[in-house]
């Protein structure tokens, strides 16, 4: 899909502040501030993205997200055991060097992390250039967020794994139901859009709404108003509201696509 020139220069700002290991004006990142890797070995692995390491830390792998497993009822997403797998074989009962997030942890307490084999692979990048995990960039965990890119740019051209499946081809908004929570990428029309001191709401086909935190808005360089009409290409996590609608919060603007021709 090709992205408005909007985003386009959106991209280049905010890739240019968060990944050149530089601070904001609030000191909200700095990548070099990182502190050093550490040498662990990964025990066992329970998804596509998720490992515990030989000391009982359990790390959801920073940068990434990758097919869901089935569970309670729900089947299994397509790739997903193919996900943990390749994981598995890459990682399960060996040495591995865990680079810390910025932001440690996720909201179940798990060590967010990036991992290196010893020889350097990044596993991360492996996965995404595979087709068996996206990228995602949520703010400020973004320091890596150049060379997955490219990963899944590679993955994308050459529609290796989730990207030659229809599985995960952008759901219209307005045909999506309450229960359909989770990650996923979601196409429609921005037609409203409201906002206060915390976040700007952006309304597709009032079904879905894109809340954005207003303390990274700067990051989209734009006025909120410039959205209104556009057709986009969304990818995050689901929530259902109290209102019968669903609610994604993107923190980067690599998570939002506007739409200049029909794709995928």
């Amino acid at each position: 899909m090709k992205t408005g020139s909007f985003l386009k220069r959106a991209l280049v700002g905010a890739l240019f502040a968060f990944l050149g290991q530089t601070i904001n004006a609030d000191g909200l990142l700095d990548c070099a501030q990182r502190p050093a890797a550490s040498k662990h070995t990964v025990r066992t692995v329970i998804d596509g993205d998720t490992v515990i390491l030989e000391n009982r830390t359990h790390v959801r792998l920073a940068g990434i997200n990758s097919p869901e497993l089935g569970k309670k009822g729900v089947p299994a997403e397509p790739l997903a055991k193919q996900a943990r797998d390749r994981l598995t074989a890459l990682v399960e009962n060996k040495a591995v060097m865990v680079q810390s997030a910025l932001e440690t942890r996720d909201h179940y307490g798990r060590t967010l992390a990036y991992l290196t084999l010893t020889n350097g692979q990044n596993v991360q990048e492996t996965l995404v250039r595979e087709g068996l995990a996206v990228t995602v960039a949520v703010s400020p965990n973004t320091c890596e967020l150049k060379s997955l890119q490219s990963a899944e740019n590679m993955a994308k051209n050459q529609r290796r794994g989730v990207w030659a499946n229809s599985y995960f081809s952008p759901r219209e908004a307005k045909t999506l139901e309450t229960r359909d929570t989770g990650f996923r990428f979601v196409k429609g029309t921005i037609q409203k859009i409201s906002n206060n001191a915390k976040m700007i709401r952006l309304e597709l086909d009032d079904q879905v709404v894109i809340g954005i935190p207003g303390k990274f808005w700067p990051l989209f360089s734009a006025r909120p108003e410039d959205f209104l009409g556009k057709t986009v290409v969304v990818r995050g996590w689901l929530t259902h509201q109290d209102n019968d609608r669903l609610l994604m919060v993107i923190t980067h603007p690599y998570m939002l696509s506007w739409l200049d021709v029909k794709s995928r």
